[in-house]
């Protein structure tokens, strides 16, 4: 993968494929949360999941625009996004307070590999790139607090 200016982006594409993948598995546990709470607090997290896998579900089209810019191709198909992605598939529906557990875990990974992919962009020199992780980590560390302020 080049950039009009010849520089390669192939380890930064591969790594931002592997967040997509990872951003996919993340949604699509939001959403079963989401569908299958049974909780005093439903109402809360019943709207809490629906704004988070929407954050998430914006996430994932923000990083496949930014990879097509790259002239990268994205993640194709559900094996291939299970294969690649670092967050686990959700095999079971856990109580409400495993499910704070379960996010607040995933995003703690998502939110370390969005600063190791940081750490490289000085290699790139892609300002954009930069931007848009730093936006997420952001975002995501103020989610973590949030859910953990909630199990408190």
């Amino acid at each position: 993968v080049e950039e009009k200016s010849g520089k390669d982006f192939k380890k930064l594409t591969d790594a931002m494929n592997t967040l997509l993948a990872s951003y996919h598995v993340f949604y699509q546990k939001l959403r079963v949360f989401h569908w299958n709470l049974v909780s005093e607090q439903f109402f809360t997290f019943h709207e809490v999941f629906e704004n988070m896998y929407e954050d998430a579900q914006g996430k994932i089209d923000v990083i496949a625009e930014r990879m097509r810019y790259l002239n990268a191709k994205t993640v194709c198909g559900l094996n291939e996004i299970l294969e690649q992605s670092f967050i686990n598939d959700q095999k079971s529906i856990p109580a409400l307070s495993e499910m704070i557990d379960v996010l607040v875990d995933d995003m703690e990974k998502i939110a370390e590999f969005e600063r190791e992919i940081l750490k490289d962009m000085e290699e790139y020199n892609d300002y954009g790139t930069e931007d848009m992780l730093g936006a997420f980590v952001r975002e995501i560390e103020k989610q973590i607090w949030m859910l953990k302020s909630a199990k408190k």
